[in-house]
């Protein structure tokens, strides 16, 4: 196997699949059909721990588009959003989420996610603490 390119701090796939480290410059539409959603999820990842939530927002949408009923990817685009202070949208995403963990079975991930639901309709991120 060969070694894994790096550009600007992700894997070259990584950095293939969005053009450069901007989100205007991503077009999923072109990408799609050759980008499967765990390598989305893994960019989204790779996105936001370099501090680019913008393009983390912009990977997980597409993977939730090409796959809507993976709870982990509303569940990651939640925490995301909710971090860059967009709430409502977190709230949205969290409470998707949770229904479709649900559905799976995936009852650990549900008893989190309905802690996480109403955490963020508390107007709270995950990384903040109660008053």
């Amino acid at each position: 196997m060969a070694p894994a390119v790096v550009v600007r701090g992700q894997p070259a796939a990584c950095a293939l699949a969005n053009g450069t480290a901007s989100v205007a410059r991503f077009n999923p539409i072109r990408h799609s059909a050759r980008i499967s959603t765990p390598f989305l999820i893994s960019c989204s990842i790779r996105a936001w721990l370099g501090g680019t939530s913008l393009l983390a927002v912009a990977h997980y949408r597409e993977a939730i588009r090409i796959n809507p009923t993976l709870a982990a990817a509303h569940n990651d685009l939640a925490i995301t959003l909710a971090d860059t202070g967009h709430i409502p949208e977190a709230v949205d995403s969290a409470a998707r989420a949770l229904v479709l963990a649900r559905v799976a079975g995936q009852t650990t991930l549900a008893g989190a996610l309905k802690a996480r639901v109403q955490r963020y309709r508390d107007g709270r991120s995950l990384r903040e603490t109660a008053p």
